[in-house]
């Protein structure tokens, strides 16, 4: 009756401990078992050779009715053994063969080597080894775990180990089912038959445990927050699901598992939004490289757009009423106060006769906010002109705005409800953008321009209450700054040579005397202080002017970036979950790895 190679190995093993056990009974001398014939000793290269040979014969039996594609194909599959994996006592290759032809000369090849497969299985049973013995004979027992198996590793997994210690406490007391230890092994058992499969199901399980508790896991707390909360949420979460892993197996926490658990979650935040930026940035390029990219106007363009559409609301018979601009010539006033002074503030008093006797349109209107910004000089901070006309121009921005229906006089209700809106919506885009490049021009003179930029920026949510949530978080984002700008500011501000001709004698001296006393590193800090500031100050700038942009593209990320490809919703729904299945993973290989 012919064996499948399966129950050849299972025979082989069965003989091996009947001997053993003989040996043992011999030693201990029972008489019963000394008249007993044991079996022929087999030396371990004579049952390796027979395994060969069975290995060999059946391959060529199941290759017997494959096409000659199928053949090539299952040998490069086999081939993909690792090099450790592989038998090197065996001879690679035959000796040359001139008299055989080609095809003849590969098909004796094929015959004569050794299948990878059994020669790494015979060398993990052979190698004296129990616990890799064990491994392996596992893994050839069950092959590949069947898909109905696989929540028996998830669900530990899924419980951080609690399914099996639980399940084992309940059959102790009742005396039904395995006990813990066996139910341990099952689990291990399973892992070790699974492989990756059962790496990635004990992962994924412990993942989503933690993602199906809302709002209540530390990173679900911070998820929108900057990375330096995520990292320290994630190190906390890591260290609980140490604990409770280490719990759930019967293990005692220690502060190693508290700090591997930490470390674990810290690394996994990190890494999910290193790879999270990294596909974000990927799928912009590639919008970028198929043109999906939204064409964003210039300042200039937009300027022209709102001209036209002013034009096109006045054409439609948009005309404020003279109630209304009464109540914009009383407000200006009452912002003014006490500071105005028309002989102090000429500009300020022709821009009020101005409203007096201003033709009631949006035309007119934009004209005269125009003179606020050409009159306004930038270099004069403290200049009490300065201040009322940034003051009159908030005012007609907000006026135009939220110009309600006793304040308008309409036309063509139609038309001109139409031309209104779109006069309103480019009029704000282009009065937020330039108070953001009035602010960049402003900072650029002053002795810090990025400290400048930063602080007036971040009073841009007090002055501009009509800021989309994506122009709130680029202005915060700008003001704030990350962990990286930051440290690169302040190293900046602390090292760069200072303006002015006593900061600039000071940092020369500092250099000076260094290099004198043998010192020469000495002068290495201001240069890199210098560095650092030039860096810290070309890249708030950047930050502000893409703040500007958000806001003349119309200020939304959409708009701005065009509509998330499939990577970049990716990057923004699955980076959570990136972070929880390493953070698992590496909890779960610590033990492992730590023997």
């Amino acid at each position: 009756m012919d064996l499948t190679i399966e129950q050849e190995k299972a025979l082989i093993l069965a003989r091996a401990r009947a001997r053993r056990q003989a040996a043992e009974a011999q030693a201990e001398g029972k008489p019963w078992e000394r008249f007993r014939q044991p079996e022929a000793a087999v030396a371990p290269d004579q049952e390796r050779e027979r395994l060969m040979a069975l290995a060999r014969a059946r391959k060529r039996a199941a290759e017997a009715g494959l096409k000659p594609w199928e053949i090539a194909r299952r040998q490069q599959e086999e081939a993909g053994l690792k090099p450790w994996q592989r038998d090197w006592s065996q001879p690679q290759a035959p000796e040359a063969q001139p008299d055989l032809k080609p095809w003849e000369l590969a098909r004796k090849q094929a015959e004569g080597s050794p299948d990878p497969a059994i020669a790494a299985y015979t060398a993990e049973v052979m190698s004296g080894d129990p616990a890799r013995a064990q491994a392996a004979v596992v893994k050839d027992e069950f092959g590949r775990m069947p898909a109905w198996q696989w929540p028996l590793v998830a669900a530990d997994g899924l419980t951080f180990g609690l399914a099996d210690t639980l399940g084992g406490y309940l059959s102790e007391a009742t005396g039904i089912g395995p006990t813990r230890e066996e139910r341990r092994r099952n689990t291990e058992d399973a892992r070790s038959r699974s492989g990756l499969a059962g790496t990635a199901a004990e992962m994924l399980g412990g993942a989503k445990t933690l993602g199906a508790l809302p709002g209540t896991s530390p990173t679900q707390m911070v998820r929108n927050k900057r990375l330096a909360a995520r990292l320290a949420a994630g190190g906390v979460e890591g260290a609980a699901v140490s604990a409770l892993t280490e719990l759930g197996h019967e293990r005692e926490v220690d502060g190693t598992d508290l700090l591997t658990g930490a470390v674990s979650g810290a690394g996994g935040q990190a890494v999910a939004s290193g790879a999270s930026k990294l596909a974000d940035a990927l799928g912009q390029g590639a919008k970028r490289l198929t043109g999906q990219v939204p064409k964003v106007p210039s300042q200039d363009e937009l300027r022209r757009a709102s001209a036209a559409a002013f034009k096109e609301a006045d054409e439609a018979g948009v005309m404020f009423t003279r109630k209304g601009m009464d109540r914009l010539k009383a407000e200006v006033v009452d912002d003014l106060g006490t500071a105005y002074d028309p002989d102090i503030s000429p500009k300020v008093a022709k821009i009020l006769k101005r409203l007096d006797n201003a033709t009631p349109t949006l035309t007119e209107l934009k004209n005269i906010r125009q003179l606020t910004r050409e009159w306004y000089d930038p270099t004069g901070k403290k200049d009490i002109t300065n201040r009322l006309l940034l003051k009159v121009r908030g005012r007609i921005d907000r006026f135009i705005e939220g110009a309600g229906e006793d304040d308008l006089i309409s036309g063509d209700n139609k038309a001109a409800a139409a031309a209104l809106d779109k006069a309103r919506s480019l009029w704000a885009r282009a009065e937020k953008s330039e108070r953001v490049e009035d602010i960049i021009e402003e900072a650029a003179n002053r002795q810090g321009p990025e400290r400048a930029t930063r602080t007036m920026i971040g009073k841009l949510p007090e002055r501009m209450p009509n800021l989309t949530p994506d122009e709130l978080a680029s202005a915060n984002d700008v003001a704030q700054g990350t962990l990286g700008r930051n440290l690169v500011a302040y190293t900046g501000r602390a090292l760069a040579p200072q303006s002015g001709a006593l900061g600039t004698a000071a940092s020369t001296a500092a250099a000076v005397s260094g290099l004198l006393s043998g010192y020469p590193s000495a002068a290495a800090v201001p240069v890199l202080g210098a560095g650092a500031k030039m860096l810290s100050d070309r890249i708030t700038k950047r930050k502000a002017q893409r703040l500007a942009e958000l806001m003349r593209a119309g200020g939304t990320r959409e708009a701005l970036r065009g509509p998330d490809n499939l990577p970049q919703r990716l990057a923004k729904t699955k980076r959570d979950l990136l972070a929880r299945l390493l953070m698992t993973g590496a909890i779960s290989y610590a033990p492992a790895l730590a023997q």
